[in-house]
């Protein structure tokens, strides 16, 4: 786990990132949800840790080669090697990262 501190100003700059990218179309490769928060976490906190993925994948397939070659394994497990453990959802606040688990 590494130490990310939001800044002093995240809301105003979560709120103009978010009018940034607002109208931007899905794209695996180069927008996608993971790019979106990463893209979020930047704009709060300067820290860029979408980094060491970039430009790694192309599909669905390879992105998940990739969280278990640089990553620890999942995207849950690797959020939690960056962010520490998770909390409830009942505690989440805004700006916080979420991840809805699908059928």
């Amino acid at each position: 786990m590494i130490e990310i501190k939001r800044r002093e100003d995240w809301p105003n700059r979560l709120n103009a990132y978010v009018v940034k990218v607002q109208h931007k179309k899905f794209n695996f490769k180069t927008w996608n949800c993971c790019i979106f928060a990463c893209g979020a976490v930047k704009a709060m906190t300067g820290a860029d840790i979408y980094k060491p993925f970039r430009g790694t994948y192309g599909d669905e397939v390879e992105a998940a080669e990739t969280l278990r070659n640089l990553g620890n394994g999942t995207l849950y497990k690797t959020l939690v090697s960056i962010f520490g453990k998770s909390i409830p959802v009942s505690f989440a606040q805004r700006g916080d990262i979420v991840v809805i688990k699908e059928p």
